[in-house]
């Protein structure tokens, strides 16, 4: 990376990632941010050409079902700043901080160390680099001179609409010649005979469409099975999945807030990605076996259930004897 950096702060898992930023001479204008237990995944956006608004690919996995995604719209006069939260082996949480105000704190409450990147006053954070799997597991800013938002593509909010050289009289004019208040920003000079319609909130620009960019297949970050997405939106059944032998009650409400709500789900999910669900939760569940839960939820999902019984007493703690 050219551009100077600060940090990154978390862990050393993950894939490395670089130079996830708003081009040269464009603002950024949108930050999503996935969460769960971590932060799971941000986004950027920002301003292009014909001032369309052109979203990066998320970088990261996908969030918990239960916590969403939160979107942070800069106003035409804003930039990023500043990030603080905590982080260990993944970010566990993050606020970001502009020249306007600071947002709320999102992600878990883990973590083992606060950081906090702040930039100076004529700077602003253009992106961020790091590693990224399931989860944001290291991160860092980038960092650059302040962009200067074009007039023509800005909201203006500072001066009101003068009136036409040669406006009417009379008390109820048939077309609208009032200025604007000072208060309603408007993406360019209306034409005088045209009312001005003042925008419900400033915005970085006046956005004609918006395009998602689509990361090449090789760079992709991994995402849960579409089957386990579909799944996660079912009510959960946390008493169906304590039957499974070695799922107490906190592990299963690990599994339904990482989109695992039913035996149907768990019967679906790898081996491998209930490890590493186990993993992210912290060190005392790490020594948990789910070599057989799949198996386990399988019989029990098709109402097997004498099965599923059969098949537990043969294990403990979810193990084979």
């Amino acid at each position: 990376m050219s551009e100077p950096t600060l940090g990154p702060t978390g862990g050393s898992g993950g894939q490395e990632f670089s130079d996830y930023a708003a081009p040269a001479g464009t603002a950024v204008c949108e930050l999503h941010i996935f969460i769960g237990n971590y932060v799971d995944a941000i986004q950027l956006a920002y301003a292009g050409a014909d001032d369309v608004l052109v979203r990066l690919p998320k970088i990261g996995g996908q969030g918990l079902p239960s916590a969403g995604r939160h979107v942070l719209t800069l106003d035409a006069d804003e930039s990023i700043t500043g990030i603080s939260g905590r982080s260990g082996k993944y970010v566990d949480s993050i606020r970001i901080h502009t020249n306007k105000r600071t947002s709320d704190s999102f992600g878990g409450h883990g973590g083992e160390h606060d950081y906090r990147f702040e930039v100076a006053d004529n700077e602003e954070i253009a992106g961020f680099f790091g590693r990224a799997d399931w989860f944001v597991d290291a991160l860092g800013v980038i960092v650059r001179k302040r962009t200067v938002v074009p007039v023509a593509a800005a909201a203006v909010a500072a001066a009101p609409v003068a009136p036409a050289a040669k406006a009417p009289k009379a008390k109820a004019p048939a077309k609208a010649t009032a200025p604007v208040t000072a208060a309603a920003p408007v993406a360019a000079e209306a034409p005088a005979e045209a009312p001005v319609v003042p925008a419900a909130k400033p915005a970085k620009a006046t956005v004609a469409k918006t395009i998602e960019v689509q990361a090449k297949p090789a760079e992709s970050a991994p995402t849960r099975s579409a089957a386990v997405v579909e799944l996660a939106a079912r009510a959960p059944r946390r008493d169906d999945l304590e039957k499974v032998e070695g799922i107490g009650p906190k592990i299963a409400e690990i599994l339904i807030e990482n989109g695992i709500p039913d035996l149907q789900a768990l019967a679906a999910t790898p081996v491998e990605q209930l490890s590493k669900i186990l993993s992210a939760a912290g060190a005392r569940y790490r020594f948990a076996d789910p070599t057989t839960w799949p198996q386990q939820a399988a019989l029990g999902a098709s109402g097997d259930w004498a099965g599923m019984e059969a098949l537990k007493a043969a294990l403990k703690g979810g193990r084979k004897k």
